[in-house]
């Protein structure tokens, strides 16, 4: 039947260009988003600006043009502009008297840190309180975006047709995303798109490098999906009731082939889940489809419906089934370990702690990972760049003030839920139930998560919260649009011109500084890969190679002089290169005029870089080295002294600290904190020794502060032996070693290369009965060593067990034809056993 053109425009709104061009840019965000890796690079985070920015700029030009527009208002906007405005005042630098009336704490530990300046009256004069302005641009940048796209979602789409659309198109990437998983579970590539290393093994989580990040951004994509499945089945159905009867004899018209794709992608991403293996993401799926089951059952549409959860959920089960049910199940299980957990449990509780020092306005946007570190007791030398739980850290970097604007943003959201799924009459707002369950996931999973800071999964939140609002606004079936009945009021066009002049104006310095992060980000990632080369050759490179390292850090700096990542590294590259020069005999530095110069200069640099952001311990610490080491100044003990306190998980932060305290005579200080460094970084190993054996010439602490470790140990042991002085001190070091070792065997869990070594030990000691035991446990665990397998065939020969003995030497010669040790053992066993017959 031939619908009216009034029943056109209500069911797919009105025809309007601003409208398609505002749909055509949020589909192309939404697609671009998840397949750029979940927008973590700053190229991509440069796109997302530009897109939600000519969105936003569309929006203000129709209701200037269009006298008929009425742009809608929520609630929901309310919390979002001060949410806003807080990320801006945290960038507004306040003099110091208001800094110590508002947050006395972060005036107070700035005033601490940075007194020791040059000029520091001058510099604490105005003082903002963000602890570090970069990264609280950089999140505003997105916040900003994440609201431009909620604004446009709210204004855009009002129309049946319209939300249709935008639910099919966050389903189809959804599906697309979890299809690109499937295939890399399945084919086990441990790249996405089989180009990127992920670095955790295989990509479980399609185009995201993280598998919670794809967890919150696929239960979002499925509860679109799901919303839109329930239209789709309310359409189909409106004559009679949605049994698998009548589904079964319909099957064949073309209205089901759009039902079936979307069972397809629901069942498929429900998979995907699971098989991501990430228990936050399998629990919160799991709460969220029991929420819209639980809704369903209230609004009597389950017994219609069941069969639609019942053949989604079996279909998922019998796919993770045959792909992957027992890592599954193992990860499951483990959540009933503790230890599980417990290091975001940790986290957490230190986040909390932050917070309670900064109650009221936090640290500041995406400070985190830069105020966290003096609070962090854990030995994991990894950094948390995020708290793993999206509200502990929201507290800590907006306080009270940002936690209660979100809490209120949610609670207007959650009325036009309810506001939704009351309505009685079959409409689009069933999609409701779908969409409440998606958010309602990501809101569980937030709490062991930090997937919201990523502008993919926030910008796709912000459209479903968009599409709710817009949803809970609609009149009911029967009225008519009020977008199109009313025109607007007489200020919106004056307020939306003033609107567009800001909002350009905005989005030009956004545009300006995510373009210079970009150009930034680029020279940066060509520096770690120039480093990490000459890594490779322990930092003995010639001049050239370090020109063109601390050239093309150079140039990073110089499109972001306020990011200290950059700064620092280029200071550290600087040092070594013109530190390369030591004592044959000693170790010691060998500095002429030209390095005392530039350590000085190095020193100046990073009084600036503290002063850019002050809890930054790396640059502490090395200015500290500088000053006491080489320039022998006396501020430079208190300058480490900070440093190991405010970054006490960096090994180099400690490294110096240990140093500084062997120095000065503080022993079990210095001791403690280089057992620290090394458990965070055990290739520092030479470096501690030399602190006690070249600097100090303590050796016996050398063997003391290593007396945990068998590499330490070995590592003592070995330059010990080669000096007869220290003989003594290389036998209790072995001695220590194979104490050490054999306790760690008597554990049922013991390492093969641990046992190896025990056995080696016992070879070597002659104890040859010990040896082939302790051979045996290792090859079971590990059968591929060749090297072990020989020894354990010497060990069985020496206990005369001539015919094992040349069972594994053969063996050994299989493994590796050409090699000679096996040849010349399997010919000295022929001639031994020759002899005994």
């Amino acid at each position: 039947m031939r619908q009216h053109p009034a029943q056109l425009a209500e069911e797919n709104g009105p025809a309007d260009g601003f409208d398609t061009a505002m749909e055509c840019l949020l589909v192309v965000l939404l697609a671009f988003m998840p397949l750029a890796f979940g927008t973590v690079d700053a190229w991509s985070e440069e796109i997302v600006v530009a897109i939600s920015g000519a969105m936003i700029v569309c929006l203000l030009l129709k209701i200037i043009v269009r006298r008929d527009f009425r742009c809608l208002w929520s609630w929901a906007c309310l919390p979002m502009g001060l949410f806003l405005l807080l990320a801006v005042a945290q960038l507004v630098p306040l003099p110091a008297g208001i800094l110590s009336a508002v947050s006395g704490n972060t005036a107070a530990l700035k005033g601490e840190l940075l007194g020791d300046l040059p000029r520091a009256e001058t510099a604490m004069k105005y003082i903002t309180l963000s602890f570090y302005s970069l990264p609280t641009e950089r999140t505003l940048r997105l916040a900003l975006a994440v609201a431009a796209v909620f604004l446009v979602t709210v204004n855009v789409y009002r129309s049946r047709g319209q939300i249709k659309r935008l639910l099919a198109v966050i389903a189809a990437v959804g599906g697309a995303v979890a299809f690109l998983a499937l295939v890399q579970i399945v084919t086990g590539a441990e790249k996405i798109y089989w180009l990127v290393p992920t670095g955790r093994g295989i990509g479980r989580g399609g185009p995201f490098l993280n598998g919670n990040n794809y967890c919150q951004f696929m239960n979002l994509s499925l509860g679109a999906a799901l919303g839109l499945l329930l239209i789709r089945l309310e359409e189909a159905f409106r004559a009679g009731p949605v049994t698998l009867s009548n589904v079964v004899e319909r099957l064949g018209e073309k209205k089901f082939r759009a039902i079936w794709c979307l069972v397809g992608v629901v069942t498929l991403g429900v998979m995907t889940v699971f098989l991501s293996l990430s228990r936050g993401g399998m629990i919160s799926l799991l709460i969220g489809l029991a929420c819209a089951v639980v809704v369903l059952v209230l609004k009597r549409r389950l017994d219609t419906l069941g069969w639609v959860v019942a053949v989604m959920a079996l279909g998922a089960f019998i796919c993770v089934l045959y792909v992957g049910f027992d890592a599954v199940y193992d990860r499951l299980v483990s959540l009933g370990r503790f230890q599980a957990y417990q290091g975001r449990w940790q986290l957490a509780k230190e986040t909390a702690t932050v917070w309670t020092q900064f109650p009221v306005f936090g640290t500041g946007l995406g400070t985190h990972r830069f105020i966290h570190p003096m609070f962090d007791s854990s030995t994991i030398p990894v950094l948390a760049a995020h708290a793993e739980n999206e509200y502990a850290q929201l507290a800590e970097e907006t306080g009270v003030i940002g936690l209660l604007l979100v809490a209120f943003f949610g609670l207007v959201i959650g009325r036009n839920y309810l506001r939704c799924i009351r309505q009685q009459v079959p409409s689009v707002r069933i999609a409701a139930i779908g969409l409440g369950a998606g958010l309602l996931a990501v809101m569980v999973h937030s709490f062991t998560d930090f997937g919201q800071r990523l502008p993919a999964n926030a910008c796709l939140s912000a459209v479903i919260c968009g599409l709710l609002v817009s949803m809970g606004r609609m009149p009911r079936p029967q009225g008519r649009s009020t977008a199109v009945r009313k025109g607007a009021s007489a200020l919106a066009r004056p307020v939306a011109a003033v609107g567009l002049i800001g909002v350009l104006a905005v989005w030009t310095w956004a545009m300006v500084t995510a373009d210079t992060a970009r150009r930034a980000e680029a020279c940066w990632r060509e520096a770690r890969l120039r480093e990490k080369e000459i890594r490779k050759k322990d930092w003995a490179v010639g001049n050239a190679d370090y020109a063109g390292l601390i050239s093309v850090t150079g140039r990073a700096v110089q499109a972001e002089p306020r990011n200290v990542i950059y700064r620092h590294a280029l200071n550290v590259y600087r040092w070594r290169s013109v530190s390369r020069l030591t004592e044959p005999g000693t170790g010691n530095l060998i500095l002429g005029p030209e390095a005392i110069r530039s350590a000085e200069y190095i020193v100046d640099d990073l009084d600036r870089v503290r002063s850019i952001c002050p809890t930054f311990g790396p640059s502490y610490c090395l200015a500290g080295q500088l000053e006491r080491f080489v320039l022998g100044r006396a501020r430079g003990a208190a300058l480490i002294r900070k440093g190991f306190r405010l970054a006490p998980c960096d090994a180099d932060a400690c490294l110096a600290a240990g140093t500084l305290e062997a120095h000065e005579g503080n022993i079990r200080d210095s001791i403690d904190r280089l057992q620290r460094a090394l458990k965070l970084n055990d290739d520092l190993f030479q470096s501690v020794i030399n602190v006690y054996l070249c600097q100090i010439n303590r050796p016996e602490l050398a063997v003391e502060v290593v007396k945990y470790s068998v590499r330490g140990l070995l590592c003592v042991a070995r330059i010990f032996e080669g000096d007869e002085r220290y003989g003594e001190l290389a036998v209790e070091a072995r001695a220590q070693v194979a104490a050490l070792v054999r306790s760690q065997c008597e554990q049922p869990d013991a390492a093969a290369p641990v046992l190896a070594h025990m056995a080696y030990i016992c070879l070597r000691d002659e104890d040859y009965d010990a040896a082939v035991k302790y051979y045996r446990r290792a090859l079971a665990k590990d059968c591929s060593k060749i090297g072990w397998r020989l020894n354990l065939a010497e060990a069985l020969a020496k206990t005369g067990q001539t015919s094992e003995a040349l069972d594994q030497a053969h063996i050994c010669l299989r493994l590796m034809p050409q090699m000679a040790a096996a040849k010349r053992m399997i010919a000295d066993l022929r001639i031994q056993q020759t002899l005994v017959e």
